[in-house]
């Protein structure tokens, strides 16, 4: 059974020869000891790295703007000619439609705060597909009835 200790001494050794950037799927290819069992016994990598002596790790993420992440939903759907589906924007984004779910949340979420920041832009502004068109009206945009039936909302339409 590999202790808590055990796992500590392992991670020790390893950062003395690779250097205390160790991460934890560097900690599991070198060891051969899973993340679940660091999980269970540590709570995270965090944890055992800090049991260690390690230093903290700093994540070195590219932090996008509101701005910046609507911009791109609109650049890709000037790509598709219409409102994107997350396929479209996985397929032609300079990022994973998981950046604006992590910070919105959910579709209808990213659809509503998507479309307050259009109503904030000038027409022109807007995507080629939504110029001219009043946001209010019936329109490609999801959550807006079109044809007697919601569309966008949850992907779909």
């Amino acid at each position: 059974m590999v202790t808590r200790e055990d796992l500590v001494r392992e991670l020790v050794r390893l950062a003395a020869v690779e250097g205390p950037g160790v991460t934890l799927w560097r900690f599991e290819a070198a060891t051969g000891i899973n993340a679940m069992m660091v999980r269970r016994r540590w709570g995270g990598m965090a944890q055992l790295r800090a049991a260690a002596g390690l230093p903290e790790q700093i994540r070195r993420g590219v932090v996008y703007t509101d701005e910046e992440l609507f911009e791109e939903l609109s650049r890709v759907g000037e790509l598709c000619g219409e409102f994107p589906s997350v396929a479209a924007f996985e397929r032609l984004a300079a990022y994973s439609w998981m950046t604006l779910s992590r910070r919105f949340g959910r579709r209808e979420v990213v659809w509503a705060r998507y479309r307050e920041w259009l109503e904030q832009q000038p027409i022109e502004g807007r995507p080629g597909y939504l110029r001219g068109l009043p946001l209010e009206t019936p329109s490609a945009i999801p959550g807006v009835i079109r044809h007697g039936r919601t569309v966008g909302v949850g992907g779909e339409g």
